[in-house]
């Protein structure tokens, strides 16, 4: 992993697009108060993890009113941008007219730490997704053992619980839902 380099958001901007507009064969970049962060290569269980995650969403809530996403949609809070591993908005997506467009509006974000990550999604982008007025939930998922942190919002207020037990369940008031922890390690080694 490259250490961090200091630029102004103009040039964070212009590095995430090939001359031709697209973003194909293009390096992500995640940037915070002027550092930016190279976005690893996922492993086979991370993908897999985040594959389940948003899976269990989709399963859950339909594709009507809420859609999900994964690692591909930028989110913009402030001035910083961040790739989460899933994304939820629910009702009409608010984008910025940058290139490509970040999504300014999420109702829930999930990391699933890995190594290189782990770090920052405990820290930095922790305490910037929990400014996010539309934010509900931040879900963080260890990845080398059963565990699950649960950030929601109660009457403005951050709360948060721990899961670990297989048979425990993540429940959102928020979203109307619950889900078996157990699901998003299907298949995956620990």
């Amino acid at each position: 992993m490259q250490p961090p380099r200091h630029i102004s958001v103009e040039e964070y901007l212009a590095i995430g697009l090939r001359a031709d507009g697209s973003k194909k064969g293009v390096t992500r970049y995640e940037y915070h108060a002027g550092d930016i962060f190279a976005i690893d290569e996922a492993s086979r269980e991370h993908a897999r993890m985040v594959r389940n995650v948003a899976t269990a969403l989709r399963n859950r809530l339909g594709s009507e009113h809420c859609r999900t996403a994964t690692s591909d949609l930028r989110v913009k809070i402030g001035q910083d941008y961040t790739y989460p591993d899933v994304v939820l908005v629910c009702g009409r997506a608010d984008l910025t007219d940058e290139r490509p467009p970040s999504l300014r509006n999420p109702q829930l974000i999930v990391e699933v730490l890995s190594e290189s990550t782990s770090e920052r999604d405990k820290d930095w982008k922790m305490r910037a997704y929990l400014q996010i007025p539309t934010l509900k939930e931040y879900w963080i998922l260890e990845h080398q053992k059963r565990l699950v942190l649960q950030y929601h919002r109660l009457s403005g207020e951050w709360g948060q619980r721990t899961l670990s037990d297989e048979t425990e369940k993540v429940v959102s008031d928020h979203l109307n839902l619950s889900i078996p922890i157990e699901e998003f390690y299907r298949a995956v080694e620990l």
